[in-house]
């Protein structure tokens, strides 16, 4: 794994971060910072004090009668609040064809919306790498994007990392570790997140593979991502204190 050098270390053991879950349920760990994924028709009551959320409109919504309007609407209501603090998850998935070319519209408009309100993108991309770069070219985004639950090729990471995107990580890890540390060793550990997803496992769980994975100690992949996630995200405030490395 490519080890970067932080100029601000912690001086004390940072928070696991799970950069996307489905899981909104409290946790009774106070040392995890999560991002809850939200649809954009969720209902603010179901928004639980103590996450922080992603607001998107998922590529496995859509059908050919769906208003993109009104959906965007929809989106917008949410993006004000101060604990939604990424739009996602939002992206293109080729499984479903028949509905790519509303998919593209509709990303297409979040990261219109992304870049207006500044908050980051957490991707959902199946067989659409290279129209997910080809975008990011054409638009000129300067919001990051973070590809969560991260699968693909080699290729397809080296591509994603030139077009300066963060890659998130979390089933390759326990389902083929041969390419996942194959991927471990290509993504420098500053474009690097870990994610629980809809899987059954825990976060902690998922820092201590990537740390068996490597040589990297699980304190030390704390530090590292949770300086990513800092940079990427300052302003916020956890408890009292506000991020701004």
């Amino acid at each position: 794994m490519q080890v970067y050098n932080e100029n601000k270390k912690n001086k004390t053991l940072s928070l696991y971060v799970d950069i996307h879950t489905h899981k909104a349920l409290h946790s009774a760990n106070q040392e995890i910072i999560k991002i809850v994924s939200m649809y954009a028709d969720s209902t603010p009551n179901t928004f639980l004090s103590g996450n922080f959320y992603s607001v998107g409109i998922h590529p496995w919504q859509l059908d050919k009668s769906i208003d993109v309007e009104n959906e965007i609407d929809k989106l917008s209501q949410h993006i004000d609040d101060k604990n939604v603090i990424a739009i996602g998850e939002v992206g293109l998935d080729r499984v479903h064809k028949d509905t790519f070319s509303q998919q593209k519209t509709l990303f297409l408009k979040q990261i219109i919306l992304s870049e207006e309100i500044k908050k980051p993108l957490i991707i959902h991309a199946v067989r659409a790498y290279p129209d997910i770069i080809e975008i990011r070219k054409k638009l000129k985004a300067k919001m990051p994007w973070i590809i969560h639950g991260f699968q693909g090729s080699l290729q397809s990471v080296q591509q994603l990392l030139n077009s300066d995107m963060y890659i998130s990580l979390c089933e390759i890890l326990f389902r083929n570790e041969e390419k996942a540390k194959t991927l471990l060793n290509t993504i420098p550990v500053n474009r690097l997140f870990l994610e629980t997803d809809t899987t059954d496992k825990s976060i902690a769980e998922v820092y201590e593979k990537v740390s068996y994975l490597t040589s990297l100690k699980t304190d030390e992949l704390r530090n590292m991502i949770f300086s990513n996630f800092a940079s990427i995200f300052k302003g916020i405030c956890i408890g009292n204190q506000e991020l701004n490395y």
